[in-house]
């Protein structure tokens, strides 16, 4: 992992999860789930500039810790949010999971 800086009012980690057949990228930030809409909504310092629909997949344990905080963040950024809740494993992370 590399710490730099990461244009979210915050320095934080970022590093990259190799898997079988794709990579994640991963931004680890004090503070982050409350400033996610803002950062992918874009702005001067976070440039990231996305639509306005957003669909937010996440399994179980994850999304009853951290859901409700991920779409109020979102949704006060001016995005329309859809969830999706699968099981845990890589291999239910398909479009045919979530259509």
């Amino acid at each position: 992992m590399s710490q730099e800086p990461l244009g979210i009012e915050a320095n934080g980690v970022r590093t990259t999860v190799e898997l079988l057949q794709r990579s994640h990228e991963i931004l680890v930030v004090d503070g982050g789930l409350d400033q996610l809409g803002e950062w992918m909504a874009g702005s001067q310092t976070c440039p990231l500039a996305l639509g306005q629909r957003v669909l937010l997949v996440s399994n179980p344990v994850v999304f009853q810790h951290y859901g409700r905080r991920a779409i109020a963040s979102l949704e006060k950024a001016g995005f329309q949010v859809a969830h999706c809740i699968l099981p845990d494993g890589e291999h239910h992370k398909t479009l045919a999971s979530v259509q």
